[in-house]
This record gives structure tokens, sequence and C-alpha cells, in this order.
């Protein structure tokens, strides 16, 4: 073996343990979660609570949607919010937005009056003017099983005047075919 070897083998293994080292030291990532899988992984982790103690589907829906407002806690600032739904839409969440003079698939959708006057009716009484209700929904999420998929839902409810996020409500389910 010669000088040259000798050196470059030394260089190679001393770079390759600092490497492993370093790797040890910091922890293996695995898996980048995001904020959006860690927040669905609390959400069933609160569901699965809930439904151990016996609390029955308002339990367990009070459970869940004490874990959304961790992520879009009331008070937030509408720009603060948008901006997660728009993390959210990314990752193909379906986002309605409900007004008291019509809906509109969020955020580039045209506002369009409610299409019967009994659904006009109702989201009149339960909106009003200046507010908005936003439902951020996706029908399967997670890793998927043969028969079993997993779905969650969230409402968020704006005040438009006031540029802040009023409540919160979420659940998850599961369904199978």
């Amino acid at each position: 073996m010669n000088f040259w070897s000798a050196q470059v083998s030394s260089r190679f293994w001393s770079s390759l343990l600092m490497a492993l080292t370093v790797f040890f030291i910091a922890g293996c990532k695995v898996e980048d979660k995001t904020w959006i899988d860690k927040m669905l992984s609390e959400m069933e982790t609160a569901w699965i609570e809930a439904d151990k103690a016996g609390g029955g589907q308002d339990g367990r829906d009070k459970a869940v949607s004490l874990v959304a407002t961790k992520y879009f806690r009331p008070g937030m600032p509408m720009a603060e919010a948008f901006e997660l739904l728009n993390q959210l839409k990314s990752q193909e969440f379906s986002i309605y937005e409900y007004r008291h003079e019509g809906t509109r698939i969020w955020p580039n959708g045209e506002l369009k009056p409610y299409a019967d006057e009994a659904r006009k009716k109702k989201f009149e009484r339960e909106i009003t003017q200046g507010t908005s209700r936003f439902t951020v929904r996706k029908d399967q999420y997670g890793r998927e099983r043969l028969i079993i998929s997993k779905g969650v839902a969230m409402t968020l409810t704006v005040d438009a005047k006031k540029a802040v996020v009023i409540s919160v409500e979420a659940n998850i389910w599961a369904s199978s075919i």
C-alpha cells in the first residue's frame, strides 16, 4: 500500500465515522411528518382515548375537535388560518366556503346562491352576515387498507369583520366497503 492510498483510505473512514456519529446523535428521521400528518394522528389518538372512556359519539367528536383547536385556535387571524387551509388544499382536502348569501369552492370558486329555498333559509339562519363557515374534508387519508378507509372533516367559523377564527369543530370516521 502506498502513501496516497493509505491517506485516502484514512480520510474515507474518518469521514464515514463522522457522518454515522452525526446521524445517530441527531437521530434518524425515517419519515418527515407534516403538521397535517401530526394533526390527523393526534385526532385518531384522541378519538380512541375518548372511545375507551365511554364518551360516545359526542365525547369522541369533542376530543377530536379539541385537537383541531390546537391547529386552528379561536382568535387566530384569518390570514394565518388561510395559510393552513392552503396547505390542506395542497394535500387534496376539499374546502367549501358557506356564507349567508351563498357558497363556493374555496379559494377561487365563484360564489353561487344556494340551490333551493330550504337550504338557503337554513344557511341564512345559521350563518350571519359577515361570517363564513369553511368545511374542510378528506374522505380517504392515511395508509389505505384493503376494505377500510378513514375520513376527516372540520368546520371553521370565521368572523370576516374581525378577521379571526371564531370556532372549530372536527370529526373523523372509518368506513368499509
